[in-house]
């Protein structure tokens, strides 16, 4: 798999972007929520969480400007059926 994206799919660096923010969204979400119920340092780890997935979310902007995402996908029905679709609201 390649490191940045191709013109038709996401390279490996950008889906571990995504799946990093999104683990640290969940658990910095649960700490927030169970802060009261966990010992007393879970809400230096949820704060540690939340400047991490700062952290992260500022390198997958910067990312996004060094190396675009692909292009949309191509019609699933094909061409004409998705425009008909699109036009009649299907």
């Amino acid at each position: 798999m390649r490191l940045t994206n191709s013109k038709d799919r996401y390279g490996a660096f950008p889906q571990f972007l995504h799946w990093a923010i999104t683990a640290l969204v969940i658990i910095a979400w649960l700490l927030g929520q169970f802060v009261d119920v966990l010992p007393r340092g879970a809400l230096s780890i949820h704060i540690s969480t939340g400047l991490a997935l700062l952290l992260l979310l500022a390198v997958r902007l910067v990312w996004l400007i060094v190396d675009p995402p692909p292009g949309p996908e191509r019609p699933v029905h094909g061409l004409w059926l998705d425009h008909a679709l699109s036009i009649f609201g299907g």
